[in-house]
C-alpha cells in the first residue's frame, strides 16, 4: 500500500525479479509472484472492506484500476488479477482473464464493473492472451458520466464496451484480492488463481 491504508497481506507467494522472466525490467524492482507452488490461495487479501467504488443507481461511478502483469503460462480458468467480489455475479469490477467465448477461447484479458442493478458490462481484449512471457501495463477504466468500460494494453485502448449514465455500481459482496479470486459464493478458496507475476497494482476513484 502507498497511500489510503488500505493495507493486504500476502498468502502463498514469494518475491520475485521482473528481468528474471523478461527483458528491458528494472534490474532491483521486486513484484510478487503468485501460483507457483499451488493452483489456489496464492493472493493478497485482508484489504479493508471499505476500499469500495460502490454507488447508487442515479449515480456515476468513476474509478481506474491498473497493474503490470506477466505470465509465462496459458491460464486454464478465469484468473482474478485485482477484482472485488466473488465469480458468478458476486463481482463489483474484475481485471481478469476471463476475456473467453466460442471465438476466442484463449482466456484474454477482460476488465468489467457490475451496475448497481447486477448488470455486467465487459470490455475482453480481442487478442492478448495469457502466456507470452511478458510484461503488459493493463489499465481498466469506468468512466459511466461518458458511458464507456474500457481496457487499455501497454499504452492502447485494447477494448471498450458502453454503459448506460448513472448506473451505479454494486455493492461490497467481498473484499479486494489481488492474485487470485473466488470462482462463486460457494467457494472457501481463492481457486481462480492467476500462476505468473503482478507488481505495481493501483486503484483510482476517478
Amino acid at each position: 500500500d502507498y497511500a489510503g491504508g488500505y493495507n493486504g497481506m500476502y498468502s502463498n507467494t514469494y518475491q520475485a525479479y521482473p528481468s528474471s522472466y523478461s527483458v528491458n525490467t528494472e534490474p532491483n524492482q521486486q513484484c510478487a509472484a503468485f501460483g507457483q507452488a499451488t493452483t489456489a490461495d496464492s493472493y493478497v487479501a485482508g484489504v479493508p472492506d471499505y476500499l469500495s467504488f460502490a454507488a447508487p443507481s442515479g449515480v456515476n461511478a468513476q474509478f481506474s484500476v491498473e497493474a503490470w502483469v506477466n505470465s509465462a503460462y496459458g491460464q486454464s480458468s478465469d484468473a482474478g488479477l485485482v477484482a472485488l467480489g466473488y465469480g458468478y455475479g458476486g463481482e463489483q469490477f474484475g481485471l481478469d482473464f476471463g476475456g473467453n467465448d466460442s471465438q476466442n477461447p484463449a482466456h484474454t484479458f477482460r476488465f468489467f464493473v457490475r451496475d448497481a442493478n447486477g448488470n455486467s458490462y465487459s470490455a475482453s481484449s480481442p487478442n492478448v492472451a495469457a502466456g507470452d512471457n511478458l510484461w503488459h501495463h493493463l489499465v481498466g477504466v469506468c468512466d459511466q458520466a461518458h458511458g464507456t468500460v474500457s481496457l487499455y494494453i501497454d499504452g492502447q485502448l485494447n477494448a471498450s464496451t458502453s454503459i448506460p449514465a448513472n448506473a451505479g455500481l454494486a455493492g461490497l459482496t467481498a473484499p479486494l484480492s489481488i492474485g487470485s479470486r473466488m470462482f462463486n459464493s460457494a467457494s472457501s478458496d481463492f481457486d481462480n488463481q492467476f500462476s505468473g507475476l503482478i507488481d505495481d497494482v493501483s486503484l483510482y476513484g476517478y
